[in-house]
């Protein structure tokens, strides 16, 4: 079995702290200054975190390019898998939600539990409400 490729170190600024890149929100751009010499021929791998946005959209182009060296710029190819800021459009992902119950007894009192998992934040500043229907038969 191959060993996994090494991680490429960079930094936001050239000799700054390793494992930082500089964000630039006008261009939705992320700048890295290598801090390790490279091999010749050796894979890299080089993992950043980013904010998905809230809205769905579908997986963006993303290019890669460099300065300093005559390589140009170069349309990156995407995980088919995993393609890179591909955001879902359900609310809840398959699997949810789920509702179950406490008792099926007549007349008895019954807690109903709906467990979820939102893709989207929930926030109360925006008067964020649930409704659910179809409780046939029931009182509360």
């Amino acid at each position: 079995c191959p060993a996994d490729p090494p991680p490429l170190v960079v930094s936001e600024a050239p000799g700054g702290p390793p494992g930082t890149f500089l964000w630039e929100a006008a261009t939705y751009s992320a700048h890295f200054y290598v801090l390790q010499d490279t091999l010749p021929g050796q894979v890299y791998t080089l993992s950043f975190n980013l904010t998905n946005p809230l809205a769905q959209q579908d997986s963006p182009l993303v290019n890669i390019e460099t300065r300093g060296l005559p390589l140009g710029r170069l349309l990156l190819s995407k995980d088919p898998d995993r393609p890179p800021l591909a955001v879902t459009s359900g609310f809840f992902p398959l699997g949810y939600p789920v509702i179950g119950q406490s008792s099926p007894l007549p007349s008895a009192n019954n807690l109903i539990t709906v467990t979820f998992r939102a893709t989207v934040p929930l926030f109360p500043g925006t008067s964020t409400y649930v409704t659910m229907t179809g409780f046939a038969g029931a009182s509360s």
